[in-house]
């Protein structure tokens, strides 16, 4: 169990989120600043290139820069094991209001795996984030219901609220 390394991997399109800014929000939000004590919960950040080895040492430069100790090791990226089903959206797999229409969207475990209507109700369930908008919560496509479930569980940004 110890020999592995709880991460997550990231497709993006570089025409709309830069690597430089994911570098940049992965130090700004994650505790790499602090010494892991197992390697299960270590900070790291595996590379696939030069370029990606290049933009995540300057983002870590920068923030050694201002006086803080990076612990986060780069390294190079090798096999990636997804978890376990359960493991996967977890926290909106534990909400059963919500899991039944993500069920009915997604019959099939893998494409509920790889929705991003999953990946980003989980993350609002899950890091306390507020929604962009009722528009964001709306596009998920839940029913009537779940959607105004959802709102009570959410909050959602002030400034771009609809009501």
């Amino acid at each position: 169990m110890g020999d592995h390394t709880e991460s997550l991997q990231i497709d993006f399109d570089p025409a709309q989120l830069s690597l430089a800014k994911i570098m940049e929000l992965y130090f700004a939000n994650r505790s790499s600043c602090r010494a892991a004590y197992s390697r299960q919960y270590m900070s790291a950040i595996f590379v696939h290139d030069d370029a990606q080895k290049n933009a995540a040492l300057d983002a870590k430069k920068v923030i050694e820069s201002r006086g803080t100790k990076v612990h986060a090791s780069i390294l190079p990226a090798a096999q990636f094991y997804l978890a376990e089903d359960y493991h996967q959206k977890y926290m909106l797999r534990n909400d059963a209001p919500l899991m039944r229409d993500f069920k009915a969207m997604y019959p099939n475990d893998s494409d509920f795996v790889n929705s991003t209507a999953a990946a980003r109700v989980n993350g609002l369930l899950g890091a306390g984030r507020r929604a962009s908008s009722d528009v964001e919560l709306k596009s998920f496509n839940l029913s009537a219901e779940t959607h105004a479930y959802l709102r009570t569980r959410v909050k959602i940004s002030e400034s771009t609220s609809n009501p």
